[in-house]
């Protein structure tokens, strides 16, 4: 990462609209000394998903679970089977089952969010993972 609060944010969404509730929240989450995500990347599949990591340097992975067309353990899978080490944040608008976070957990993801829709207060996912950097 270049700053303390730079962050290079891959988002991996299929939804247009939930994409751009993502980047509202994005554009108005600042730290008192500058904004907490200063570059953008988004893929709308696995294969975007890994030809993004492999073109430029990305500090945190933000999957959505539940997607209707991608399945996040997929692309936690992907990653990890490409040999990516880049931290992977999901979060679930639904909720799971503690089974079901042990399984995006153990396909490596790094954080596991449960949250309604993301809003300012609530990037404490992407703020965790920014930590584990």
């Amino acid at each position: 990462m270049g700053g303390t609060n730079e962050l290079r944010l891959l988002i991996v969404e299929t939804d247009a609209i939930a994409y751009r509730a993502i980047e509202r929240t994005l554009a108005v989450t600042v730290d008192p000394s500058g904004p907490l995500v200063n570059r953008r990347a988004s893929a709308t599949s696995i294969n975007g998903a890994l030809a993004q990591l492999a073109f430029e340097p990305i500090d945190v992975v933000l999957v959505r679970w539940g997607q209707r067309l991608l399945d996040a353990v997929d692309v936690v899978h992907a990653i990890r089977r490409d040999g990516d080490h880049t931290p992977i944040a999901v979060y679930d608008p639904a909720g799971r089952s503690e089974l079901e976070v042990a399984s995006i957990l153990n396909a490596g993801a790094d954080d596991f969010m449960s949250t309604p829709e993301l809003r300012p207060n609530e990037l404490t996912v992407v703020r965790h993972v920014q930590r584990l950097l």
